[in-house]
């Protein structure tokens, strides 16, 4: 999926932050599972589903924001980013940061409010670095070799 229009870019957006606060949320749930469920990261009485609903809200609204780098990437490099690439690359490198983070949050229990958001600021400015680095279109990377000449 390849579109400049803002509109779509800051829905792309809003999609992709909730699919990271998601999984965000589901990792860490994981994690909290795979130890034993202490009585430490997820109280029982609070709840795993509001836990995954809250991190998705976040993530959407980060997503607002992460669709603007999105908007000033398409209308610097002149053509249109390539979604898929940046969706599917951010979530490979959310999966892994946010699960192992988790795990060794749960397992050392370190105070939630030592290093609150900073996995999450990782992964979004990562995340900014890779759309810029892997959105933009084939053709500019490799002159001519995937020139559709014109066509699209």
């Amino acid at each position: 999926m390849s579109v400049n229009r803002p509109r779509a870019l800051i829905a792309f957006g809003m999609l992709l932050g909730a699919s990271i606060g998601f999984a965000d949320g589901v990792l860490g749930l994981c994690a909290w599972q795979m130890l034993g469920q202490p009585d430490f990261y997820i109280r029982r009485s609070w709840g795993e589903v509001p836990h995954i609903i809250l991190l998705s809200f976040c993530g959407t609204f980060a997503g607002i924001v992460y669709s603007g780098f999105l908007i000033r990437t398409a209308c610097a490099c002149g053509e249109k980013l390539r979604l898929g690439r940046i969706y599917c690359c951010s979530l490979a490198l959310a999966i892994p940061v946010f699960f192992c983070i988790h795990y060794i949050v749960i397992a050392n229990r370190f105070s939630l409010f030592m290093g609150v958001f900073i996995p999450e600021i990782l992964v979004f400015l990562l995340s900014v670095i890779l759309a810029e680095y892997i959105g933009k279109g084939a053709s500019r990377c490799h002159p001519g070799r995937y020139d559709s000449g014109g066509k699209e």
